[in-house]
């Protein structure tokens, strides 16, 4: 895996984390996890068609084949970004409690786990916006898309060698919506 790659997939990690953890308890995770047991990265693959086995709802999801339908960049993207996420729109996602499968992050090797919990609206905005650098204009709940309040949010996670991490960052897990945070700030809406 190139640099360049890598250090997003750090950015999608941290995101996550944030929002599980909370800032102070991300930092200290996620400076540990760098220091004792080195980056493990999984390479990207494209989406495949989503079996018909897998289109059914779940315990934590209203159904577990999903389609990007929209990407923002509330907060503005690089050129590089925008283009990769206008070439994500229309491909197939597979999200559910025991499964995940998307073009825009890493495979798990390991046990995968979804961890959610119900959050206001402006606390996920906040957490969003420590990613921002601080002149930056911070976004609201609505720039980010989110319809409710509280907010049910959370991340994707593989736990792999007793290292956990998070694969994705769910801003957003609504009844046929899911809002994915992704690189940059940006928004990936999924239906």
């Amino acid at each position: 895996m190139t640099r360049r790659r890598l250090a997003p997939t750090l950015a999608v990690a941290l995101s996550g984390l944030l929002l599980a953890l909370g800032p102070a308890q991300a930092c200290e995770a996620a400076h540990g996890a760098q220091h004792q047991h080195g980056m493990k990265v999984a390479s990207h693959s494209d989406s495949a068609p989503v079996p018909e086995d897998r289109q059914a709802p779940d315990a934590v999801f209203s159904k577990t084949a999903w389609r990007i339908e929209a990407v923002s960049c509330p907060a503005g993207c690089s050129e590089e970004t925008r283009r990769f996420l206008d070439g994500l729109k229309g491909k197939e996602v597979a999200l559910g409690e025991q499964t995940f499968s998307a073009p825009f992050a890493d495979s798990c090797d390991g046990q995968l786990s979804v961890r959610l919990q119900s959050l206001p609206a402006k606390d996920v905005a906040q957490r969003v916006n420590l990613g921002l650098p601080p002149r930056k204009a911070k976004l609201t709940p609505r720039q980010l898309g989110l319809r409710q309040d509280p907010v049910k949010t959370g991340s994707v996670n593989c736990t792999s060698d007793k290292l956990e991490s998070p694969l994705a960052t769910l801003l957003s897990v609504e009844p046929g919506r899911v809002l994915v945070l992704f690189e940059q700030q940006s928004v990936i809406e999924l239906r």
